[in-house]
């Protein structure tokens, strides 16, 4: 049996209370006001915590203890560390700073601790980071900066940490990172800047980090400028990439084209809606409800496309602005009041139709005071539902803004502040409808094909035509809403669907009934396909008469020029026209003089029959001046020229004065028509 005999002195004259205990040092918890001169060179364990050394620690309180291993300075209201405090402590292994007032690491504070390695600085509420603040720590492998008020870091603050592999940054105030603030760290494997209030971030700012294999942010978006980190948290969500927040080409392709299609064709519906009148107004009016909440989901998707357009290559930079805008959470609001306001009506227009198959004698359909007060209360509980959630409660914080397309869904594991609300809304009301909708067409159809059989054996083609339409509506419905019910309940099972069916079904299923439903309940039906068919007739119709009213009005403009150039000089063959009158414009040539008058053009058919146009020169006009239309008609000499009269119908907004000869003009029957040239005492009337 041996003894172990432990022999505890005091080793300082200056202060008695030390206790010596071989080579270690206890001066704990002593309230000395410095530490004591003559405490041997030969320790290697110095124990201070717990002292006010705060007014007397400077660059020399350490200078001859040059064989330290382990030293500890907690709490002792340590406000500062001068320069170079620990330029003879290169041996040192652990230095505890712990709990101290230290609000700014200086230059070369540790300064001298090659051997160092660890640091413990926890609790001291450090707010700033100077330049080579940790130049000299060459050998330290870990260092906690965790749970300060650190919100200034300069660049090459951490220079000369050359063997460190782990940093923590989390819990503080850090605003901004800029380019150079983690270099001298060529070693670093893990950095963790969670819980901070991050907002600007150089691009190059994890350059200088090539080793980096783990990083811990809040958002994202700093991930995206962190590459070649093989682990980065937090995980993209469903929606976003380091690019686009479409980042998939057919998946941008798609929010475009539903967009486009649910804006318009809904608002198709409703111009149509309320420019007919329909017998049945309750239906219609329904219907008009229906478009009006798919138009806000087209709406939805149209912004949702213009902010990824917005940010397109740089979306990863604002992910954060975006999700947290007003915007987003009004987009969230639209894509949830719509989607509750089509589900509520497409319930109403499923039992209006129900109850006039199923009980078309005992039951009085709906009447339109009652109507209306159904539709608005669904408003208003779509309104409330939606809206909801951007009251400012701790259970929907930024609830429109868990995705970067900012919807609530519930389709993930993840089980976030408001997911019961979502499974409510989402899952729950919208299985009841669907249920509904499904049971009454199924029910509708099969009364309605008894009742044909019992009429007519043979099957008529209209109850084929019936099935397949009525199966359209519910497969559409089914195709919308199942994904996403399935989906939730997986969810709320622990099962972890793959991240790409998420995109797919926010962007791409749940807007599919805003875009069918124009086609479901309006485009498609005989109330719109009859006026429709014949609006295009009609259009046809002007189209040909109005090509064929301009191929007249060119000819006559010709004829209209020939006369024209001709009328202050009354150059027209006397014997050919001995008398010219404008049916409405007053254009009339007596004897040697004209007089052109403006008129209109002859719009009677009468008048289009008695024309007989003049529509090509043999010679080019010189001069040129100015002439207003009208309507020319030979109201002489027709017989001997033409069967059909001689009118011309006259629409150029010119007339051209020549001084030049113009001997013949020819007629649509390619006769050759003589005009007379002008004699010399003649040409010095003016414009007319």
């Amino acid at each position: 049996m041996s003894l172990l005999f432990i022999i505890v002195f005091a080793c300082s004259n200056v202060e008695p209370r030390c206790e010596c205990q071989d080579i270690h040092v206890n001066c704990t918890n002593l309230r000395l006001e410095r530490v004591p001169p003559d405490i041997e060179e030969e320790m290697t364990w110095f124990h201070l915590a717990g002292n006010l050394l705060n007014t007397t620690f400077s660059e020399d309180t350490f200078v001859h203890l040059d064989r330290l291993l382990y030293l500890d300075l907690q709490n002792n209201s340590i406000s500062n560390i001068p320069p170079l405090a620990f330029r003879n402590l290169w041996r040192l292994l652990t230095l505890n700073l712990q709990h101290n007032y230290i609000r700014t690491l200086s230059n070369s504070s540790f300064y001298g601790l090659t051997n160092l390695s660890n640091l413990h600085l926890q609790g001291n509420g450090i707010q700033t980071i100077e330049a080579m603040a940790f130049y000299g720590l060459s050998s330290l492998i870990l260092l906690d900066l965790s749970c300060q008020n650190i919100n200034n870091i300069s660049e090459a603050a951490f220079v000369g940490l050359r063997s460190l592999v782990g940093l923590d940054l989390s819990h503080n105030k850090i605003t901004y990172l800029v380019d150079g603030t983690f270099i001298g760290m060529p070693h670093l494997l893990s950095l963790d800047l969670s819980s901070n209030t991050i907002n600007v971030i150089s691009s190059n700012v994890f350059r200088s980090v090539a080793s980096l294999n783990k990083l811990i942010t809040d958002e994202f978006r700093f991930c995206c400028l962190a590459r070649h980190v093989e682990l980065c948290l937090p995980p993209p969500d469903e929606f976003s990439s380091c690019e686009d927040l479409m980042s998939n080409l057919v998946l941008r392709i798609c929010v475009w084209v539903l967009g486009v299609l649910a804006t318009f064709g809904n608002i198709l519906v409703i111009a149509w809606r309320i420019r007919f009148k329909h017998t049945n107004q309750v239906h219609s009016f329904l219907i008009t409800n229906l478009a009006i909440g798919d138009m806000f989901m087209g709406s939805y998707l149209l912004i949702i496309a213009g902010v990824d357009a917005r940010y397109r290559g740089v979306y990863f930079i604002h992910d954060s602005t975006w999700r947290s805008s007003e915007l987003c959470h009004l987009a969230g609001f639209i894509s949830t009041f719509s989607s509750e306001l089509s589900v509520f009506t497409l319930t109403v227009i499923t039992l209006d139709r129900f109850l006039v198959i199923i009980f078309p004698f005992r039951v009085r359909r709906l009447e339109m005071p009652k109507t209306r007060l159904l539709m608005a209360l669904g408003w208003l509980g779509a309104a409330i539902l939606s809206g909801l959630p951007l009251l400012r409660i701790d259970y929907f914080r930024n609830f429109y803004g868990r995705s970067g397309v900012c919807l609530a869904l519930h389709i993930t594991p993840e089980k976030p502040s408001g997911w019961e609300y979502s499974v409510f809304v989402f899952l729950f009301l919208n299985l009841i409808s669907f249920s509904i909708i499904a049971l009454g067409y199924l029910w509708m159809y099969v009364v309605a094909r008894t009742t044909q059989q019992a009429v007519q054996k043979e099957q008529r083609p209209s109850d084929n035509a019936m099935a397949r339409r009525m199966t359209l509506i519910v497969a559409t419905d089914a195709a919308c809403w199942m994904p996403i019910i399935l989906l939730g309940v997986l969810s709320l099972g622990g099962i972890t669907v793959p991240p790409q069916v998420f995109a797919w079904v926010a962007v791409f299923v749940l807007p599919l009934n805003a875009a069918v439903n124009p086609v479901l309940y309006t485009i498609s039906t005989a109330p719109f396909l009859g006026p429709a068919r014949r609006g295009l007739r009609t259009f046809k119709r002007s189209c040909k008469l109005s090509l064929t009213m301009d191929q007249r009005r060119t000819y006559s403009s010709t004829l209209g020029s020939t006369y024209a150039n001709n009328c202050s000089r009354c150059d027209l063959d006397y014997n050919l026209y001995p008398r010219l009158e404008q049916t409405n414009g007053k254009l009339q040539e007596d004897g040697g003089s004209c007089h052109c008058d403006d008129g209109n053009e002859i719009d009677t058919e009468q008048d289009i029959k008695n024309e007989a146009t003049l529509f090509a020169l043999s010679k080019r006009h010189q001069k040129i001046h100015r002439w207003r239309s009208g309507s020319y008609r030979n109201t002489t000499n027709v017989a001997r020229y033409s069967s059909s009269a001689s009118a011309v119908l006259w629409q150029s907004s010119s007339c051209r004065h020549v001084n030049s000869s113009i001997d013949t003009a020819i007629s649509t029957r390619g006769e050759v028509i003589p005009l007379r040239r002008l004699h010399s005492d003649s040409r010095g009337n003016g414009n007319k």
